[in-house]
């Protein structure tokens, strides 16, 4: 989604690409997302939405085709398989 370290350029490009009624909720959408799919020591790289955008993807998991997904959806994805998980 960037390339950048600066905190400043990130936000910058972020800008770009959320739309601006998101902003405010997108952080948590993606914590939840990766407290759902991206674990640290077993990703479920197959079933994330935002594989094609990884720069950490283990393609070995992934089948083609990535479908990519509204950023909305995100976090009702994440939700769900967190409940899913209890």
């Amino acid at each position: 989604m960037t390339k950048h370290a600066d905190p400043v350029r990130i936000e910058r490009d972020l800008m770009k690409l959320i739309p601006q009624p998101d902003w405010e909720n997108w952080s948590i959408r993606i914590i939840y997302h990766g407290r759902a799919v991206c674990m640290a020591r077993n990703p479920a790289c197959d079933r994330c939405a935002l594989a094609d955008l990884c720069p950490s993807v283990d393609l070995t998991k992934v089948t083609p085709p990535i479908v990519p997904v509204r950023m909305d959806e995100i976090a009702t994805t994440a939700l769900v398989e967190l409940s899913d998980r209890t």
